[in-house]
């Protein structure tokens, strides 16, 4: 899915304006009339729309980078900590340094001038405002994405899929495509793929590079789909590619089993109860080891 493209450029200049000038007005009793024919109003005018420009940037600047990093759907409170610090700080003392400067070139002391104590709060909950409509943005845009995915895709039941797809010839690449944020990623079955695994209610792809992704696949879906390419439901979320599992042993709970595998491959399960198998699913995990 495309990542959103927050504020077009006229937005922003447009947003600037508006900041600028009730940063301007705000805690002076200044005639708007007589302000737009005097010269001094231009020059105090002009810097604000320019700093708030600048700070409107750097907020975008940051959230498209962080979403290509850390997404608020995948690690909220990291992201939420970033956020804070890249969107709103770092901003922040931008415009602080910026009218630091200005002040100081023109003999102006930035306190005694009204700026710290009156201007910068604003200056400040301006920042915050800014992050809280970019974050509403994204959070509007990925809505969009899933109405628009509910609406045009077909769920994917095992009548539907192609026979053709997993191939007679077992040396023939079978490959999985994702869409993920914009990437698209092309996954050998075999050769890629550890897990599919259910996480907060959504079928997730694990793979041999320690990532995960979202598919708009279930899992029944896939088990019909993979079984013959060594795929095996373990547990009501977990179907594993047994072509990595080494051995397996009896589980600490009653009517469960526990599977094994190579200290590498181990690394790239999140925890140890993804390769627990339910009582379900014993039978077949015991007659996949006796062939």
């Amino acid at each position: 899915m495309p990542l959103p493209t927050y504020l077009k450029r006229s937005s922003q200049l447009a947003i600037s304006f508006v900041a600028a000038l009730y940063i301007t007005f705000h805690g002076r009793s200044i005639n708007f009339g007589e302000a737009i024919l005097c010269w001094d109003f231009y020059i105090s005018l002009v810097p604000s729309v320019a700093a708030a420009y600048g700070m409107i940037w750097l907020i975008q600047t940051f959230m498209i980078w962080l979403d290509g990093i850390v997404l608020w759907t995948d690690k909220f409170l990291q992201r939420l900590v970033l956020q804070i610090v890249l969107g709103i700080i770092l901003p922040s003392l931008f415009d602080l340094l910026l009218f630091y400067i200005l002040f100081t070139s023109t003999g102006r002391d930035i306190v005694e001038s009204g700026f710290l104590l009156v201007d910068y709060p604003i200056v400040v909950a301006f920042v915050i405002l800014m992050n809280m409509l970019l974050v509403v943005l994204f959070y509007r845009h990925l809505h969009k994405r899933a109405l628009e995915s509910g609406a045009l895709t077909v769920p994917f039941e095992s009548d539907n899929f192609d026979s053709n797809e997993v191939p007679e010839n077992k040396d023939e690449q079978v490959v999985l495509e994702i869409e993920y944020y914009g990437r698209s990623y092309q996954l050998d079955v075999v050769e890629d793929i550890i897990m599919f695994a259910t996480v907060n209610k959504q079928v997730r792809v694990f793979t041999l590079t320690n990532k995960s992704y979202p598919i708009n696949l279930s899992l029944a879906s896939l088990r019909e789909k993979y079984t013959s390419l060594k795929y095996c439901q373990i547990s009501r979320g977990v179907i594993i590619n047994m072509s990595f599992v080494t051995a397996y042993k009896i589980g600490e709970k009653r009517d469960t089993l526990e599977l094994a595998l190579d200290e590498n491959m181990l690394k790239l399960i999140p925890n140890s109860t993804y390769l627990i198998v339910t009582k379900d699913n014993i039978t077949t995990i015991e007659s996949f080891f006796r062939k």
